[in-house]
């Protein structure tokens, strides 16, 4: 009786499936992976309120959301995360998250600005004469400040 190559690799398949108890069967799920949370806090530099925080983890967008933000189900090891309020410069934080543990975060932002409805920033310069000016010394006067390059 002669064996041919197709009989000898259809027994070895048959073979290897009594040998394995799933073969056919539908692969089970991998185990999921083991994930922290990480509480993120938004405190402004000059103590006033901020409702809402623009957050990134690891360059990934998470939109903007309430501050305080509970971010859920981060898997676990170090991470890059960067928060930001629409009228502040954005603060950027290595954190490590632990499992099963929530990671808090705090972040000081700074207003960058001068805004409407906030006090511009206090600074000394030159006028076009060469003469010190210190807006201090000018606070509750109506001042115009005109910025442009010179070379």
């Amino acid at each position: 009786m002669k064996i041919r190559l197709l009989d000898t690799l259809i027994i070895g398949i048959g073979l290897s499936c009594l040998a394995f108890t799933d073969c056919g069967k539908t692969p089970i799920s991998l185990p999921l992976p083991y994930t922290g949370s990480l509480h993120i806090r938004a405190e402004a530099s000059d103590e006033s309120d901020i409702d809402s925080i623009s957050v990134e983890l690891d360059d990934e967008d998470f939109g903007k959301h309430a501050n305080p933000y509970l971010l859920t189900d981060v898997i676990i090891g170090t991470h890059k995360i960067r928060v930001k309020h629409e009228n502040t410069a954005p603060k950027t934080q290595t954190v490590e998250i632990l499992r099963d543990e929530t990671t808090i975060a705090t972040f000081i932002l700074t207003f960058q600005g001068p805004y409407v409805g906030r006090e511009a920033p206090l600074f000394t310069g030159q006028d076009l004469e060469g003469n010190s000016f210190d807006l201090l010394e000018h606070r509750g006067k109506v001042v115009l400040l005109a910025f442009f390059e010179h070379t």
